[in-house]
This record gives structure tokens, C-alpha cells and sequence, in this order.
């Protein structure tokens, strides 16, 4: 029996001072907030911006956005870069004078979809011990694999105002682009799906939904609109199941209601039957190079409508 303890406590010595180190130090280490030099230029340089994730980054041509109003456009988004975080950074550089479209996903408010990648760095840095522990509760893998990687961005890359997206792109250029292409879609597809796991969309991501929205309003002289990107006829056929089109129906409610609140345009374009055809569509959710160019006229068409953009000649 004491060989068995003795064996037990050797291998568990170790874990626990791993898990010590990987909570303990990010709290200990003071944290810095520079912000890279060619991000401040192009936000000078840029007239409207394009932010967000995937839906903006695979969906927004800014050629066209620049075509129709003559500003200059930086889509600077990036997959799974949510609200809160593009508003952390758009306050820390101060952005003022400007147009930003930013686009959100139903991840954003879905407690429980905690996959990596679903819930970054710095959204998961500024919650309180109480509130990872409310996200993580039943997810301690997942709980301890941010952790990790929390603890080695804390030792070896001391910046959390976010990576800035893709603010290295040419004004007016270079956003990325889907081939049009035949997808599948099945149940499994939809069972699998992260962005709808474990529905709960009441609960620390709205919390922090509502925040990156009132960061967004208090930057100076800044036109504002959110959008919910479009998704395929197949997905639509999907979305009766496992809680899809009851967590995107709830965002837009959630959103729309907090938006008004705070002076900011919102749209959902999730019901936008002109936009369901397959054949604009990488795959379910995120539109090819013909489907980006005829939501971003209609994206264009909508920031006119709201006052935001000038209309076009």
C-alpha cells in the first residue's frame, strides 16, 4: 500500500506543479500592450474597415467595397477573431474617423462551443477565475489546453492586444478568397458542428458580446455595423437539428436588441433566401469568390441604406 502511494504521488508531483505554473503565472507576469507601428499606419491609411472572423475574412471583397465608395478599405480579419477582441484592439489604437464592418458567428455567444480556437486569448485572459470556471466546468480538457496555451503566449510572447488580424494586406486587396466547389452535407456535419455544442447562449460570451459593443461605441466619430453572414439551401436543411437555428435565431434577438442600445447597426442575413443558393457557396457556411462578390454588393448596398456609407455615382 505505501508503494502504491509513494508510486501515485510520484507521478501526480509533477501534474500538479504543472497545473500550478500554467494558472499561477499568467496572473503573476505583468503583461505589456504594444501596439506594432504598421498596424497604426494602416489605420491611418484606411478609410473603412473590415473586421471580424471567417464570414469577413472568406466573404468581404474590399476591392468592391472600395469600387462603390471610393474610400480606402482594409479587410483585415481573420478566422475565428471575435467581437470582443477586434474592439480590444480598435480601443488600445485609439481608432477614431472611421466606417468598420465586423462580422460575428453564433460561437460568439454559444457557451458551450469551447473547441480550440473558439474562444481566444484575449477573451479568455480578461475573464475572472469564476467565470472560466463557469465556461470550463464540464470541460476540463479543453480548460486546461487554453491554460497551456495562455501560460507559453505569457513567457514568450507578452502581448495581448491580440495579433491585429491581418493588417500586413494590401489596402483595397488581398482577403481571402474561396473556390466555388461542390460540399456534403449531412447530419453528422450539423451533430459535430462546433459552433452549436452544448447550447447555452445566456451566459459568459453574451456577457462578453455586450462589452466589445460598448467598446465599439465609444470609439470617437466611428460608423458601426455588425452583420451575420449568410449560410447554403443545404445548411438551411440542416438547421432544425441540435439547436442551429435556435442559437443563430437567439444572437440576432441578443444582438440586435444590444446593438440598438448602443447606437450600432446590426443585420442578419442568416434568413436571406437569395443568398441560400449552393453554388455560392466553399461549403455550408462560407461563401466562394461569386457568392463573397454578390454579398459584398449587398453589404455595400445595406451600410448605404443604414447612413454609414456614401452612396454611390
Amino acid at each position: 500500500m505505501k508503494h502504491f502511494l509513494r508510486k501515485s504521488l510520484f507521478i501526480l508531483y509533477p501534474l500538479v506543479v504543472y497545473l500550478l505554473l500554467i494558472f499561477l503565472v499568467p496572473k503573476l507576469v505583468k503583461t505589456q500592450s504594444a501596439i506594432p507601428a504598421a498596424f497604426l499606419q494602416k489605420l491611418n491609411e484606411s478609410n473603412l474597415l473590415v473586421c471580424g472572423d471567417s464570414r469577413a475574412n472568406r466573404q468581404i471583397d474590399p476591392a468592391i467595397l472600395h469600387k462603390n465608395t471610393n474610400l480606402q478599405v482594409l479587410n483585415f480579419s481573420k478566422d475565428a477573431w471575435n467581437l470582443y477582441a477586434v474592439a480590444k484592439v480598435l480601443k488600445a489604437a485609439d481608432c477614431q474617423n472611421k466606417i468598420i464592418l465586423i462580422s460575428v458567428s453564433a460561437y460568439q455567444i454559444n457557451d458551450g462551443a469551447l473547441d480550440d480556437g473558439y474562444l481566444g486569448l484575449d477573451c479568455y485572459r480578461d475573464l475572472t477565475f469564476a467565470e472560466q470556471f463557469q465556461l470550463y466546468k464540464f470541460r476540463w480538457f479543453n480548460w486546461i489546453l487554453i491554460q497551456d496555451r495562455l501560460f507559453k503566449r505569457t513567457l514568450f510572447d507578452n502581448n495581448f492586444v491580440s495579433t491585429f488580424g491581418n493588417y500586413s494586406r494590401t489596402l483595397n486587396k488581398e482577403y481571402l478568397p474561396q473556390l466555388c466547389k461542390k460540399f456534403s452535407a449531412n447530419l453528422k456535419i450539423a451533430f459535430n458542428h462546433p459552433w452549436y455544442e452544448n447550447h447555452q447562449n445566456k451566459g459568459i460570451k453574451a456577457e462578453l458580446l455586450s462589452k466589445g459593443l460598448a467598446n465599439l461605441a465609444s470609439l470617437k466619430n466611428c460608423k458601426i455595423m455588425v452583420f451575420n453572414g449568410p449560410i447554403s439551401k443545404d445548411f438551411e436543411a440542416l438547421s432544425s437539428h441540435f439547436h442551429i437555428a435556435e442559437t443563430e435565431h437567439e444572437m440576432d434577438t441578443f444582438l440586435a436588441d444590444a446593438c440598438k442600445k448602443v447606437g450600432i447597426s446590426y443585420v442578419s442575413y442568416f434568413d436571406d433566401e437569395s443568398m441560400k443558393n449552393n453554388l455560392y457557396y466553399n461549403d455550408i457556411q462560407h461563401l466562394c469568390g461569386t457568392g463573397a462578390e454578390i454579398f459584398t454588393q449587398k453589404i455595400s448596398q445595406r451600410l448605404q441604406e443604414e447612413n454609414i456609407l456614401p452612396v454611390s455615382n
